[in-house]
């Protein structure tokens, strides 16, 4: 269980956030996967914990407290520019092995 007001998400630069579903304002970005984070789940019998699930092959929980989260920060200009770079080079690199010829 969480607070009802709070969403978490997954991101292609490995992290998940937490937000705030009333001011869509983010609240944490909780980092330490390796891949990019395509689940994530808040535990049904634990408060304030956050299950996610990553490319990386590894399931992670985390501790989300009312006031912080561990191992988690606040979002940045920066972690969401990192985001976008990410992705536009997960893109060429899609379209690089699409145009590639198969053996």
């Amino acid at each position: 269980t969480h607070r009802p007001e709070w969403l978490a998400s997954g991101a292609f630069d490995f992290t998940a956030q937490v937000w705030n579903a009333r001011t869509f304002e983010p609240l944490f970005n909780i980092r330490g996967h390796g891949g990019r984070i395509f689940c994530v789940r808040w535990s049904l019998t634990e408060e304030g914990i956050l299950y996610s699930g990553s490319d990386d092959q590894s399931v992670r929980r985390w501790v989300v407290e009312k006031d912080g989260a561990a191992n988690a920060s606040p979002p940045t200009k920066a972690s969401n520019d990192a985001q976008a770079a990410t992705v536009q080079k997960q893109r060429k690199q899609a379209a690089r092995n699409a145009a590639a010829p198969s053996k």
